[in-house]
C-alpha cells in the first residue's frame, strides 16, 4: 500500500513533532493587536512540511473555542491551481469572497464579499486594459499612421497589400484575446456604470471600513507561491502588499525563500532579498527536522515491509553498517521517506516468490536507495558487473597491480560525481571494491559465501538486482530452498533433482547445492549421498567452458565437502558403503571411489573419505556393482562405458570386462555404441591460430584391451553408415579411416 505524499491535517498524524511550533505560531498571530495588515513569511525548502505546519496551525485554531470567541476567520488560497496570470487576480478575490461568505453568514460578511468581488474585477480588468494598451494599440496606431501619412509613397500594390495584411493580423490578435479577458473588460465597464461616482481607491476605502466594522481577524494563507512563474510570483506579492493590504488581515505565506528571492532579482535597485524584506514584516523558519524522529518514522515504514523476512536472512551487523555508512544521509524530510518507501514497497514484492526472498533484503534496500536518490550512478552501476564484483585471482603479481589501478580509476570516475556517503554505501555493498582501496584481498571462497547469502557482490547474482527477476535457466531462491528441505527424503530429493535434469537446469541445481554443503544436516548424509549416486548416470555431458570441471566433478565435490565435515574416516566409509549398496545408479559411486583411491595411492594432502586399509574392500564392492549392471541399460548405454570398463579391469580380472565387451558384437547398434565410447574429444592449437579447434580421435589402444579390433572392423564394414548420425557416424568413420595407422601412437585425427 502506497503512502500518500500529502500534507497532514491533524496533530494525531504529526510524527515529526511540529505541532508545538504550529500552536505557537497560531497564538502569535492571534496576539497581534494592531489593526494594520501584516505579512508573515514561513520559510522552508520543498518537502520539509510547510503545508503540514500550516494545516496543524489551522486545526489548532479551529479546536480552540477561545479563539473562535475572538472572531478569527481563516481562509486558504492556492494560486498554483490557476495558471492564467489575469485570471489569478479575479480568482483570488472571488475565492476570498466565497470563503468569507461560507464561514460567516452575517450580512456584513455578505456585503464585504460583494465588495471584494467588485474590487477584484476592477483590478483584473485594469490589468487587461493596461496590457492591451501596452502591446496591441501602439501597433494599430503605428500601422494607421503609415497609411494616413505615408500613402503618397505607396505606389506599389504589393506594399499596400502588406499594410492591409498587417492590419488584419493586428485585428486578428485582438479577436484572439480569450473570452475570459473580454468578459473581464465587459464586467469592468458594467460594474463601473453602477458605481460611476466611485474610484478604485474609493472601493478599497469602503472595503477597509467594512472590514474594520466587522471587527474580525482575517487570516489568509497563500500556499505554493514558490511554484508559480516569475510574473505570477510578483503579481501575487503585489496583491498582498499593495492591493489587498486590508485592516485586521494577516497573510501567512509559506514558501522556499531562495526561490522567491531569485525570481525577484530583476527589480531595479533592489536585490531579491531586499525586495522580499519590504513585503514580509515577520518571518519564521520551519524548525529543523529532528533526525531521530525522522529515522523512527523511516524504521516504522521499513519494519512493515520487512516483517516477513526470515531471521536468518537479516544480518543486523550488515544492516547497521549500511545504515550508518551513508544510507541515512539520503533522508532529509518526510517526502524523502515517502518517496523511498513507496518504491521499495512495490519492488520488494518483485523479489519475493512463494514467500521466499530471491535477493538479500539488506542489499536490496541499499541498492534501491541508490536508484531513487542517485539515479545517474545507479544506471552506470548496473552496466558494470565485473568492475564491482570481480575478485583478483592473481593477487600480488605485477600485472595484478596494474589491473587494480585501472579498476580503481574507473570506479573513482563513477563515484566522483556522487556525495561521499555513496562511496561508503558502495564499500558496504561490495567488499571487494573496498578491498581494492584498502589493500584487502578476497579469494574465490568469498564468492561462494556471498552467493549463499544472496549478496549483490556475488558475480552470479549482481544482474538479478537490476532485472528484479531470476534470469531464464537459473535456479530461483524459492526453488533452492524447496530442494534443500527435501534432503531428508531420498524419494522426494531424487524426484526433484530429476525435474532439473529434464528441464536442463541440473548443473545450476548442483552448483547451488555445492554452496550449501556446510548447511546440510549430517543426519541426512546417507540419503543425500545415495540420492546423488542415483542420478549420476542421468547427468548430461556438458562443460561450461575450457576450464570448467564438468558436471560429474561438480557432483563429486558436493559429496566430498559434505562428508568431510564428519572429520571421521570410519563414519564416512560406512556412509559410502551403504550408499553404494543401496543406489540404483552406477557411475557416481564408481567415480567417487576411484577418486578416493587415486588420492590414497598418490598420497594426496587432502583428507580422504576412506582409509587406505579399506581401499581393497571398496574396489571389490564397486566392481561387483559393475558386474551386477552388465545386463542393464545403465551400463550398456552408459556415456561412461569406457571409463567403467577401465575401472572393472583395474579392480577385477580383465577377462570379465573383455567377455562383457564381446557381447556388443551381437548387434550393429551394440558395436557402434562400443566404438563411440572410445571416441575422445580435445582441443588443438595450430601455429598462428587465436582460438583452438575441436579434434576427435579413436582410442584404438584402449578399445583393443577389451575386444579384438579386427572383429570390430569386419562387423562395422557390414553396417550402412549412411543411416548413422552424430558421434555414432563420426566414430565409425574415424575407426575405418585411420585403422591402418592405429599402431602409430594414435597421433592423428579426422584430418
Amino acid at each position: 500500500m502506497f503512502i500518500s505524499d500529502t500534507p497532514i491535517n491533524v496533530e494525531e498524524d504529526d510524527v515529526l513533532g511540529r505541532a508545538r511550533f504550529s500552536h505557537a505560531l497560531a497564538e502569535t498571530i492571534i496576539d497581534f493587536d494592531d489593526t494594520k495588515s501584516i505579512v508573515i513569511g514561513l520559510y522552508g525548502k520543498w518537502g520539509v512540511g510547510k503545508s503540514s505546519v500550516v494545516n496543524l496551525m489551522l486545526d489548532y485554531l479551529e479546536k480552540k473555542k477561545e479563539y473562535i470567541d475572538k472572531q478569527v476567520l481563516t481562509i486558504s488560497f492556492n494560486p498554483w491551481n490557476f495558471s492564467e496570470q489575469n485570471q489569478l487576480i479575479t480568482t483570488f478575490f472571488n475565492e476570498l469572497a466565497n470563503k468569507l461568505q461560507y464561514i460567516d453568514k452575517s450580512k456584513q460578511a455578505k456585503s464585504i464579499a460583494k465588495k471584494l468581488k467588485l474590487y477584484g474585477s476592477f483590478l483584473s480588468a485594469t490589468a487587461v486594459i493596461s496590457d492591451l494598451l501596452r502591446y496591441i494599440f501602439p501597433t494599430v496606431f503605428f500601422v494607421l499612421a503609415l497609411l494616413i501619412f505615408g500613402s503618397s509613397y505607396f505606389q506599389n500594390i504589393r506594399i499596400i497589400a502588406y499594410i492591409i495584411s498587417s492590419l488584419l493580423a493586428v485585428f486578428g490578435l485582438i479577436s484572439a484575446v480569450s473570452k475570459k479577458v473580454l468578459f473581464s473588460i465587459s464586467d469592468f465597464f458594467l460594474e463601473k456604470s453602477k458605481f460611476s461616482e466611485k474610484t478604485l481607491e474609493d472601493l478599497k476605502n469602503d472595503l477597509n471600513d467594512a472590514i474594520l466594522k466587522q471587527n474580525k481577524r482575517l487570516i489568509i494563507v497563500i500556499d505554493d507561491i514558490d511554484r508559480l512563474n516569475q510574473k505570477e510570483i510578483k503579481q501575487m506579492l503585489q496583491l498582498v502588499k499593495i492591493n489587498a493590504d486590508f485592516p485586521n488581515t494577516v497573510y501567512l505565506l509559506p514558501f522556499e525563500r531562495k526561490i522567491i528571492e531569485k525570481n525577484l532579482e530583476e527589480q531595479k535597485g533592489l536585490s531579491g532579498k531586499e525586495y522580499l524584506e519590504k513585503i514580509v514584516q515577520v518571518d519564521f523558519d520551519i524548525p529543523a527536522i529532528q533526525k531521530a524522529k525522522l529515522y523512527k518514522h523511516l524504521f516504522a515504514q521499513l519494519d512493515a515491509i520487512i516483517k516477513h523476512v526470515p531471521e536468518n536472512r537479516w544480518d543486523e551487523r550488515h544492516w547497521g553498517n549500511l545504515f550508518h555508512s551513508g544510507f541515512k544521509e539520503f533522508f532529509h524530510s518526510l517526502r524523502d521517506v515517502k518517496r523511498y518507501i513507496n518504491s521499495l514497497h512495490f519492488n520488494f514484492l518483485l523479489i519475493k516468490k512463494e514467500d521466499v526472498f530471491e535477493l538479500n533484503p539488506i542489499d536490496f534496500i541499499g541498492i534501491e536507495a541508490i536508484r531513487i536518490f542517485v539515479p545517474d550512478f545507479y544506471h552506470s552501476l548496473k552496466e558494470k558487473n565485473s568492475l564491482f564484483t570481480s575478485i583478483n585471482s592473481h593477487y600480488g603479481s605485477r600485472s595484478s597491480s596494474k589491473e587494480d589501478d585501472s579498476r580503481k580509476n574507473e570506479i573513482d570516475d563513477l563515484l566522483n560525481s556522487t556525495p561521499d556517503y555513496v562511496r561508503s554505501i558502495v564499500y558496504e555493498l561490495f567488499p571487494q571494491v573496498k578491498g581494492l582501496f584498502d589493500n584487502t584481498h578476497y579469494g574465490n571462497d568469498f564468492q561462494e559465501r556471498w552467493k549463499k547469502e544472496l549478496r549483490i557482490c556475488a558475480t552470479e547474482l549482481f544482474d538479478r538486482y537490476f532485472i528484479l527477476d531470476v534470469p531464464e535457466g537459473e535456479i530461483a531462491q524459492f526453488e533452492a530452498e524447496t530442494l534443500l528441505t527435501l534432503t531428508n527424503s531420498r524419494e522426494k530429493f531424487v524426484e526433484e533433482l530429476r525435474k532439473y535434469i529434464k528441464d536442463g537446469r541440473i548443473r545450476k541445481a548442483l552448483d547451488m547445492l555445492g554452496s550449501f554443503t556446510d548447511s546440510f544436516d549430517l543426519a541426512d548424509a546417507e540419503v543425500i549421498v545415495t540420492s546423488l549416486f542415483d542420478i549420476s548416470d542421468e547427468l548430461p555431458e556438458e562443460r561450461g567452458g575450457f576450464f570448467d570441471i564438468g558436471i560429474g566433478m561438480c557432483l563429486m565435490r558436493i559429496i566430498y565437502h559434505y562428508l568431510k565435515r564428519f572429520k571421521n574416516v570410519s563414519k564416512t566409509s560406512e556412509i559410502l558403503k551403504k550408499a553404494i549398496k543401496q543406489t540404483t545408479g552406477l557411475y557416481g559411486c564408481v567415480d567417487k571411489i576411484s577418486i578416493e583411491i587415486q588420492g590414497i595411492e598418490k598420497e594426496s594432502q587432502y583428507e580422504r573419505l576412506i582409509s587406505k586399509e579399506d581401499a581393497g574392500k571398496f574396489k571389490e564392492l564397486c566392481s561387483n556393482k559393475i558386474k551386477e549392471f552388465q545386463t542393464s541399460p545403465v551400463l550398456r548405454r552408459s556415456k561412461h562405458l569406457a571409463y567403467m570398463l577401465y575401472r572393472w579391469r583395474d579392480w577385477r580380472k580383465v577377462e570379465e570386462p573383455r567377455e562383457f565387451a564381446g557381447t556388443f558384437l551381437d548387434s550393429d547398434e551394440g558395436i557402434v555404441f562400443l566404438v563411440k565410447s572410445f571416441l575422445s574429444r580435445s582441443h588443438r592449437h595450430s601455429m598462428g591460430d587465436y582460438i583452438s579447434r575441436v579434434v576427435y580421435k579413436i582410442d584404438y589402444k584402449g578399445l583393443s584391451e577389451f575386444i579384438d579390433l579386427e572383429r570390430v572392423k569386419e562387423h562395422i564394414k557390414k553396417i550402412d553408415i549412411s543411416k548413422l548420425s552424430g558421434n555414432s557416424k563420426r566414430a565409425v568413420e574415424l575407426f575405418l579411416k585411420n585403422f591402418d595407422r592405429k599402431d602409430k601412437n594414435n597421433d592423428f585425427d579426422e584430418d
